[in-house]
């Protein structure tokens, strides 16, 4: 019987009855041992579960960070030593930091694009060596507020499928104005696939929920059970936590399905500051019963 009281309360909501016969058994049994921290109401129970829980998602973020960080350390130390390496027309040292995460798209210190520096000094091999790193883009999801839910797996996968290496192949170092046409094409050619791999959700780009605002959604997507927002930016988490809190702010009152989809930036903004902020929106997003997934376009590594 205990073990069925502890089931129930564990994995589903309990009404006041169910409540009220709980704490009645836990009041007139010994058998505390079936309740953790030596709960001795359901009040107590539900709010150590609820502790306990968030312990356990801390502690997996935390791990999930310190992993993503470890790699980021990497890849910037070898990103460091790579302009150097072109500079000399050192095909192996070139090969190798790659290896190591190093960002083919990348500029040096003074502002020459590697794939162009490499061009200069007539080292073809070297360029071909980048613009082979520069294909390995990919779309690769990094934070998902829940696992079961089948639209939001045909979303993940849709954008994961998506091969978005001619739209970043050497964007980084670019003007502002060429990087903003280099995205809007991206963005243009994502939603094109959307529509033909998701063609249940009607498909439309930047669009305005309020006319009276000028906040547009980059891709915006429904249907008969939801709404969708894809917002792309690059991987800056004041932008990632900015673009969440105002658009479900003007948006209607419905399941909504937000995702964040963040393409490389410069070396002074930090991924894993932006996916710990990816983290917050899954919080946020599943307390208020809507589905969100943070993604990065990324090196394949």
């Amino acid at each position: 019987m205990l073990q069925w009281v502890y089931f129930t309360a564990v994995s589903h909501p309990i009404d006041d009855h169910s409540r009220d016969a709980l704490e009645w058994i836990l009041r007139n049994t010994l058998a505390y041992d079936y309740f953790r921290e030596g709960a001795t109401t359901g009040g107590e129970l539900a709010s150590i579960l609820d502790r306990q829980g968030w312990a356990h998602v801390d502690r997996a973020e935390k791990e999930f960070l310190e992993r993503v960080d470890r790699r980021a350390r990497k890849a910037a130390k070898a990103s460091d030593k790579l302009p150097n390496a072109v500079r000399r027309g050192d095909l192996i040292a070139v090969d190798a930091l790659l290896e190591k995460g190093a960002d083919a798209h990348m500029s040096a210190p003074d502002g020459t694009v590697l794939l162009d520096m490499a061009e200069s000094k007539g080292r073809t091999d070297i360029v071909e060596m980048l613009k082979g790193y520069m294909e390995k883009m990919h779309i690769k999801l990094q934070i998902r507020s829940t696992s079961r839910d089948d639209y939001l797996d045909k979303l993940v996968r849709a954008l994961e499928s998506f091969g978005c290496e001619t739209h970043f192949a050497n964007h980084i170092g670019r003007s502002q104005p060429d990087q903003k046409a280099m995205v809007a094409e991206f963005q243009k050619d994502l939603g094109k696939h959307l529509t033909e791999v998701i063609p249940e959700t009607q498909w439309k780009l930047e669009h305005r929920p309020q006319e009276s605002r000028q906040d547009s959604i980059d891709i915006f997507g429904k249907n008969n059970e939801a709404l969708v927002v894809i917002e792309l930016d690059k991987h800056r988490a004041d932008q990632v936590a900015k673009k969440f809190v105002s658009r479900l702010a003007i948006l209607p009152e419905c399941k909504i399905y937000y995702v964040s989809l963040c393409y490389p930036g410069t070396e002074n903004m930090s991924i894993t500051e932006c996916i710990k902020y990816f983290g917050y929106c899954e919080r946020l997003s599943a307390r208020m019963g809507n589905a969100y997934a943070g993604l990065l376009i990324e090196p394949t590594g």
